[in-house]
């Protein structure tokens, strides 16, 4: 019998984190090492009232990284830009 958590472990994976200081080939070896494709991209906040935090400034995929390494943007399906230029369906042989 599978339960419903059991069930939803196989849908969701957990979210890696990274600061935004970090480098953009340790974030590509810990969505290798997290066996994730998105990260939640935070900052330290200094505050001088209350304790320091972090704050969340955005994500990063590994969308995001490949469309650097390639200096293109990916479009797939679920894109809504018309504007972007680059498809792989161009480029599969």
């Amino acid at each position: 019998m599978l339960h419903l958590r059991q069930l939803l472990n196989l849908f969701i994976r957990e979210c890696a984190g990274v600061d935004v200081s970090t480098k953009l080939k340790d974030v590509f070896k810990e969505f290798k090492n997290s066996h994730s494709h998105i990260a939640i991209v935070s900052t330290v906040v200094n505050d001088e009232i209350r304790d320091n935090y972090y704050k969340t400034v955005g994500i990063i995929t590994l969308e995001d990284i490949i469309e650097t390494l390639i200096q293109e943007e990916i479009v797939d399906e679920y894109d809504q830009d018309e504007g972007k230029k680059y498809s792989f369906e161009n480029h599969i042989t």
